[in-house]
């Protein structure tokens, strides 16, 4: 009996508190929502913009240095690919045609890494809106405003979302490698990547050739459309 007593005497304020502060009710989940002029989407926009952001790292000092024409250089420089006295006719020919040769693998695969490291930024903005939606479809689930299949339709777009950022990086790992064998060891995948431009350039110079600035676009709508943005 006394037992029975100490059980209930535990128990009682437990219940007097559930009964004090029930959960939420969908009822009142709407209610509490309807604050907010558009509901659920400026309630979760609103945390977004006010929950503690996690520090951003500190862009590099040398963003962007990387320049095509640097590229170029770095991948020239051998001894063995300059032109010398006393070299025959052929054979100067022949180290300008891989001189040729070079300098345009060498702006197809600078075109590339910077193409596909724009892509890798452009999907991770798709996948802060898609983790958005997922919210936005879990909280209008929970509440009973969205079925569970529009819900599940929001999870599949986080998906991928999620499976795209994936593909970008690995496309701009293989990019940023290759770059890396072709302009030689005086840097490393690390700085390359550090030092590409975020953006291929709207425009090249003026002072180039029109062959090469026509050959420089192709390259740059090749690389645009293998790396969707």
């Amino acid at each position: 009996m006394a037992l029975g007593v100490a059980l209930i005497t535990a128990v009682l304020p437990l219940a007097q508190a559930q009964q004090a502060n029930p959960p939420p009710s969908w009822q009142d989940a709407n209610k509490a929502v309807a604050e907010f002029p558009r509901g659920h989407i400026d309630l979760l926009r609103w945390e977004q913009k006010n929950k503690p952001q996690p520090p951003k790292d500190a862009a590099s000092p040398q963003a962007g240095q990387l320049s095509l024409e640097r590229a170029i250089q770095w991948a020239l420089r051998d001894p063995v690919e300059w032109l010398k006295p006393g070299m025959s006719s052929v054979e100067i020919a022949e180290i300008r045609q891989n001189t040729a040769a070079r300098r345009g693998q060498v702006q197809r695969l600078w075109v590339e890494a910077v193409a596909s490291k724009q892509s890798v930024q452009h999907s991770r903005d798709l996948l802060e809106v898609a983790e958005a939606g997922a919210e936005l479809g879990r909280r209008m689930a929970e509440v009973g405003n969205w079925s569970r299949a529009r819900q599940i339709e929001e999870e599949l777009q986080l998906w991928e979302a999620r499976s795209r950022l994936d593909n970008a990086e690995l496309q701009s790992e293989q990019a940023l490698n290759a770059l890396w064998q072709h302009i030689g060891a005086q840097i490393s995948v690390q700085e390359v990547a550090q030092q590409l431009p975020t953006h291929l350039p709207l425009r090249w110079p003026d002072e180039w050739s029109p062959a090469v600035l026509e050959d420089l676009t192709a390259l740059q709508n090749q690389a645009l459309k293998a790396n969707p943005r």
